[in-house]
């Protein structure tokens, strides 16, 4: 088949006489591939025009069916668990990360705000710590504010995964004030020491608190009770006297 034979046929396609698959068909007929064959239409203008979606979300985030082409179906949505590229592209739509790899293999920040390294200060020297930048003014899909406690709590999540503890989001709403207490402190304890852990209780602890701040008082009274006393004894030594 020359040139004009395919010209031919997708001027038959063009008048209704021949259909698109009829068309895919005789292309793959004679060797060419079915996407090329696709491509062909596309380029004489007879791609078919994408029906627009019935769904219309009223907000961000508010659903609607989302459809992608891929090579094989994702196993499954969570790319920490992922057992191969499909599932982490596919989790991409709704699953951003701190960084990702560019076409030439550089790490590139997508939730962060910059790349930790030496020359930045946020990669330790010793390369036992490392500390990310968030960007500004990131939200969620419903316009909550994106904060590092985000981030701690689903790297809490995925050690809960791993170490297959039995949680519920609901387990974690109700201590959630809890579990943040003793992540930071656990962090500050290996970072910076007990010093600086002790603190993080100090901080949380309404009890120290109230303590802390009744001290100035009881010193107060201690030094009162200490002078009475002292005045009372002299009384008393003068008296015998």
């Amino acid at each position: 088949m020359d040139d004009q034979e395919i010209r031919d046929l997708l001027d038959e396609v063009r008048a209704g006489r021949l259909a698109r698959r009829a068309f895919v068909q005789t292309m793959v007929g004679l060797g060419l591939t079915a996407p090329l064959a696709a491509q062909m239409l596309a380029s004489a203008g007879l791609a078919r025009a994408q029906a627009r979606p019935a769904f219309t979300p009223s907000r961000r985030g508010g659903g609607g069916a989302v459809k992608i082409l891929l090579w094989q179906a994702p196993t499954l949505l969570n790319p920490h668990f992922a057992v191969g590229t499909k599932d982490q592209i596919a989790s991409r739509i709704f699953y951003e990360p701190l960084a990702s790899y560019d076409p030439d293999g550089n790490l590139v920040p997508v939730l962060a705000a910059e790349i930790p390294s030496l020359q930045n200060g946020l990669l330790a020297k010793d390369g036992l710590s490392v500390t990310w930048r968030l960007k500004r003014n990131v939200v969620w899909h419903d316009g909550r504010p994106f904060t590092a406690d985000d981030v701690v709590m689903n790297e809490f999540r995925r050690y809960l995964d791993r170490q297959r503890i039995e949680f519920t989001e609901t387990d974690i709403a109700e201590n959630l004030h809890w579990i943040k207490q003793k992540i930071r402190r656990e962090v500050l304890l290996s970072v910076f020491g007990l010093d600086e852990s002790f603190k993080v209780t100090l901080e949380d602890d309404v009890q120290v608190q109230k303590a802390i701040e009744v001290l100035p008082q009881a010193r107060a009274l201690y030094e009162n009770a200490k002078r009475t006393i002292a005045q009372r004894r002299s009384g008393v030594t003068a008296d015998r006297q």
